[in-house]
């Protein structure tokens, strides 16, 4: 081996064992540590010896760890980010997980650096170590093609040999499981797969699996568990189950084929219907929210009354989290705290948070104070604030609403029904049957024709599924069933859908019409045996369908008008993240705050000093944007002509962010001279007309 640029690790190459004292490791020579180490790892990769080379590391207060030579190297590149801010590295600062994924690198960095020292050290500078950092951790790279994997199945036919539960679930049949469980029975055979595969270390996917990475779980289903249900592209589910995998033949049958290659269509055609809708939405909130600012103090807390604090309550751990760093009370005059990651003791109560949405210096236009928008100021402050939320919002409902692989994700809504429903009847699909061997001796149905109603053919979301058809399009939405006992139950489903009458139970009603007794038939159970009896629409859980939810609060006035502030935030963060939407509350509620107004002067924002402030509501977003109080904005919403001609486009008198834009000379008031000039001239106010010279 040569023994060359490893400067004080020489003894480490050359014995394998060296002792390091953290404190003499500092900004100054931390990248010739790096260095002489990597070039260690560059050059002894491939050998055995490197395997065995061992640092010992020294800590301050004389606690000590053996290191071997990688996860040595490992832990320099993330002490950079300790020695580049002058603090000494502690054993707190061991990064030593089992699996380095973006999950794992994101909490140390935010656990040991950003949170600890956002208040403190420029947030640009806290960047620029965390990307060097980085930089230096993906020279990994360099070795790839010692940890590459290739995908291949002489690995899963091995794994079959010796593994009988491999075999049963790559052959899985779940023929008799009911439609809406299939997915759900699918994901479970799934996740034990990679159970077995994880513990398997030379198969293939091992490292992928322990990692989280490189492997969507719902798209490898498919593949080598069940292809299961499909949408139909209509907001409902094909009444057939695809009970095979791609590893035992797929979709090589008609009905299969069919489905699959009809989805695939929709889902460009919704594609290319949402490109508009989504760019439009995407320019209306970024507009609504181009004025939002921080308060230029980091130490003012506003004048909010604590009355006015939204009152929230913490259904899960993940709400919780979505607020780490803002600000809550358990009462309004009670003691204040900073929401921490991860604390469960907020579950399950209400607390009452400062929020943008209700920030007193904001609705004054002296910006969001941090006390009101929380800690995660101190990330954000140099950026446009209102801007970046509307973006990162935005930007995801965008990219799912664009993308064919959501659009076609299938998950069956469950129909839940009253527990006599069971004892009774069974499903087969979407059909609705009594049970085979089931004794029915004494049993009635009972139905009211009065209410009966028929589907108009024309209705655009029943034209293209089997309900469609004059011969299955009307329905009830509950019947009875009489016990033998005389005791009658109403069954219907929980949701109170549709329950449609089958052709069979049809022709069984006009053979029986003699039987019907002021609009009411009822007839043995015991006579209905062996005939599908009803239908009901097998409804997806669409992912469109949630993101519409999410945009309709923001932009839907009849959406709007069901909540006061405190209601909408809620619904608005569980929406969010009913939609897998990761993204901090804050964000949000900046959102909110720009479309809440007076209820008595549409161009003010409310008083929210006031006690128990009432004077307010809330807008959809184009009608935020249309009465925006900075006439530079609102005049960049698409009704332009009407905002020419609008009476209260001209008592808008609010400054916005775009002005210069709109200036005729817009460098005399950006000089030092016109900030001293506005500063004796405070009560003018500084209008000019604006005009086009040709």
């Amino acid at each position: 081996m040569i023994y060359e640029n490893y400067w004080i690790y020489r003894e480490l190459a050359e014995t394998g064992r060296i002792t390091i004292h953290t404190c003499d490791i500092n900004k100054d020579n931390w990248e010739q540590h790096e260095k002489a180490v990597f070039n260690i790892m560059l050059d002894s990769i491939e050998l055995e010896e490197s395997r065995q080379m061992f640092t010992r590391v020294i800590f301050d207060d004389g606690d000590s760890v053996e290191l071997s030579l990688y996860d040595y190297w490992l832990n320099l590149v993330f002490w950079y980010m300790q020695v580049a801010i002058d603090k000494s590295i502690q054993p707190e600062h061991l990064f030593f997980e089992e699996t380095i994924t973006i999950k794992t690198l994101q909490s140390y960095i935010n656990q040991f650096f950003v949170l600890v020292n956002r208040k403190y050290i420029d947030i640009k500078y806290m960047n620029n170590v965390i990307d060097t950092s980085m930089f230096n951790f993906v020279k990994i790279n360099a070795f790839a093609m010692y940890l590459a994997n290739t995908i291949n199945m002489s690995d899963f036919l091995a794994l079959m040999d010796i593994n009988q539960e491999t075999w049963d679930i790559i052959h899985i049949d779940l023929s008799n499981v009911p439609l809406a469980d299939v997915k759900k029975a699918g994901m479970e055979a799934m996740n034990r797969l990679t159970e077995i595969i994880k513990n398997h270390p030379e198969h293939c996917l091992s490292n992928f699996i322990k990692s989280g990475e490189g492997l969507n779980k719902k798209q490898a289903k498919e593949v080598m568990v069940n292809i299961g249900t499909k949408p139909d592209g209509q907001g409902g589910i094909f009444p057939y189950q695809i009970n095979t995998n791609y590893f035992m033949g797929g979709v090589k049958e008609l009905v299969p084929f069919f489905m699959e290659t009809s989805v695939a269509r929709i889902a460009q055609i919704i594609i290319n219907k949402n490109v508009g809708n989504s760019g439009y939405f995407s320019r209306l909130i970024g507009l609504n929210n181009l004025n939002s600012k921080l308060h230029d103090d980091p130490n003012y807390v506003c004048d909010t009354h604590p009355s006015n604090f939204q009152k929230i309550y913490i259904e899960n751990i993940e709400l919780a989290n979505s607020m780490v760093g803002q600000y809550y009370r358990f009462e309004p005059y009670g003691m204040e705290y900073e929401i921490q990651k991860d604390d469960k003791n907020l579950v399950g109560k209400y607390i009452y948070k400062r929020s943008p949405m209700t920030c007193a210096s904001a609705a004054r236009g002296e910006g969001i104070c941090y006390r009101c928008y929380g800690d995660l100021a101190y990330v954000t402050k140099n950026i446009n604030i209102g801007k970046i939320a509307a973006e990162i919002i935005s930007a995801i409902i965008i990219q799912r609403m664009l993308s064919a692989k959501h659009l076609i994700e299938a998950e069956v809504i469950k129909m839940e029904w009253q527990p006599i429903f069971y004892e009774l009847f069974e499903s087969n699909y979407n059909l609705i049957e009594l049970i085979d061997d089931k004794e029915l001796r004494g049993y009635k149905l009972s139905i009211n024709l009065a209410n009966k109603y028929t589907e108009d053919d024309d209705i655009d979301e029943v034209s293209s599924d089997i309900f469609s058809s004059s011969t299955m399009n009307e329905y009830i939405n509950e019947f009875e069933i009489i016990t033998p006992d005389g005791e009658i139950h109403k069954v219907s489903t929980t949701n109170y859908d549709n329950i449609y009458l089958t052709p069979e139970l049809e022709g069984f009603i006009d053979e029986n019409k003699k039987k019907i007794v002021d609009d009411v038939l009822t007839v043995p159970l015991s006579n209905l045996q062996g005939m599908s009896l009803f239908a009901v629409r097998i409804q997806n859980n669409d992912l469109v369908k949630a993101l519409d939810k999410v945009t309709n609060i923001l932009d839907k006035t009849s959406e709007i008008q069901k909540y006061d502030k405190n209601s909408i935030l809620q619904k608005f963060l569980m929406t969010v993240q009913e939609c897998n939407i990761n993204v901090s509350s804050t964000h949000c509620e900046v959102l909110l705050m720009n479309q809440i107004r007076k209820q008595s002067d549409i161009k003010e924002k409310p008083d929210w000093t006031i006690e128990n402030q009432q004077d307010y509501q809330i807008l959809a977003l184009k009608k935020s944007l249309e009465t925006n109080p900075s006439v530079t904005i609102s005049l960049m919403f698409q009704d332009i002509k009407k905002m020419f001609t609008n009476p209260l486009t001209f008592e808008k008198t609010a400054p916005g962010i775009t002005d210069l834009f709109f200036m005729e000379h817009p460098q005399e008031y950006m000089s030092e001279e016109y900030v001293e000039k506005l500063e004796e001239e405070q009560n003018k106010e500084l209008k000019q007309v604006i005009y086009y010279k040709w």
